[in-house]
């Protein structure tokens, strides 16, 4: 369990693609990730809601109850 999440939560890493496109590329099943499994995806990186890249729990900020990262937090401060 533990190394296909890593596996997932590394080749998401860095990138804007889905949780159903990362799983489809590993060749994961989605439907199958377990609550556990994708606790543990949450607890390592998490998705901005404004430009959708996955990043490192440390580049999390919250706007307005949503979690964005530290470039779409600077926009929203300069505007």
């Amino acid at each position: 369990m533990e190394e296909k999440i890593n596996k997932l939560i590394q080749h998401l890493q860095g990138t804007c693609k889905s949780l159903s496109e990362g799983c489809n590329d590993l060749e994961i099943d989605e439907d199958k990730l377990t609550d556990e499994e994708l606790q543990h995806l949450d607890s390592e990186i998490f998705r901005c809601v404004e430009c959708c890249w996955w990043y490192e729990l440390s580049e999390a900020n919250d706007y307005n109850s949503e979690v964005i990262c530290n470039d779409c937090n600077e926009d929203k401060e300069e505007n």
